[in-house]
């Protein structure tokens, strides 16, 4: 049966205790590992090796897989993936902002130019190319800020929101793609559509879109959760409960809010400052893991 995927408490940082029955006494041999505990710079098991040693695979210290659950006890190549992550995925952001406002100025003065005449093929292939691009550096954002840490890899079920986010993510991807070969190739042909065709069209519409939008719903909240399953190895309790109101909360604005066009954008400016907030705590872990690390 699986185990929850719970968000770890200050419990969780606390060093690993010793127990009575070891020897401590000076000149003894050091206490070895007992139980199932994983190497956070590879995930090689560290039963049975010595507490002040190092990890056989990738040489981590032994002693600093052991502490707990804070993020600045990880791998410094754990919260470098993280940030670049985390750094991807809110340059994208802003470039789709940018993007979305481009388009719309171009497709204003495209329209008043052409006197109310439908936009160009060219112009709808030229925003979905770029939208597409952006899509595929979101796709490696989200890829590299859900990094399985090797430490803790053996504790999360099939049901993993970094897992939900991944499969999300790509399939949003994979959805687009489809669309724009698919009207790629409807250009192509001049839109020279006819007869049963038409229907054929619109099916394969509203199915990418349906894709897309469901693919939308599981990478957000997929997401929501990841983060606030992070927030606890900071730890920052106000990300963990931001997360928890904007999982009802930015979907309202998206959805009810583009009655009034701004509320998406509200939305999105909201998750931009939220993961912003996660990077600055994944910045200070890893400075404070480097700097662990040369003392070790």
């Amino acid at each position: 049966m699986n185990t929850p995927h719970r968000i770890p408490s200050l419990a969780d940082a606390q060093p690993l205790e010793l127990s009575p029955e070891l020897d401590v006494s000076p000149g003894a041999p050091p206490p070895i590992v007992q139980g199932s505990k994983s190497c956070v710079g590879c995930g090689y098991s560290l039963e049975g090796l010595p507490f002040d040693g190092r990890c056989p695979e990738c040489g981590f210290p032994v002693a600093r897989s052991l502490v707990g659950f804070r993020l600045e006890y990880a791998s410094p190549e754990y919260l470098r993936s993280l940030q670049s992550g985390l750094r991807l995925i809110l340059n994208g952001i802003l470039a789709q902002i940018i993007l979305a406002m481009v388009s719309f100025a171009l497709a204003i003065s495209v329209s008043v130019n052409a006197s109310g005449a439908p936009l160009p093929a060219w112009f709808q292939l030229a925003t979905n190319g770029a939208d597409l691009a952006l899509s595929f550096v979101m796709v490696l954002g989200y890829w590299r800020f859900t990094r399985p840490d090797m430490g803790y890899r053996g504790t999360e079920n099939t049901a993993a929101p970094r897992r939900v986010v991944r499969a999300a993510s790509c399939t949003r991807a994979g959805s687009e793609v489809v669309g724009f070969v698919f009207g790629l190739g409807a250009a192509m042909m001049g839109y020279a559509i006819v007869g049963r065709t038409v229907p054929l069209i619109l099916g394969v519409t509203v199915l990418l879109g349906l894709v897309g939008l469901v693919a939308w719903a599981a990478l957000f909240f997929g997401m929501m959760r990841y983060v606030r399953w992070l927030s606890g190895r900071v730890p920052d309790p106000a990300i963990g409960s931001k997360t928890d109101t904007y999982m009802w909360l930015l979907p309202v604005l998206t959805i009810v809010g583009a009655f009034v066009l701004v509320g998406p954008l509200i939305a999105l400016v909201l998750y931009w400052n939220l993961l912003d907030k996660m990077l600055g705590h994944v910045k200070r872990a890893l400075n404070q893991a480097e700097t662990n690390l040369v003392a070790a």
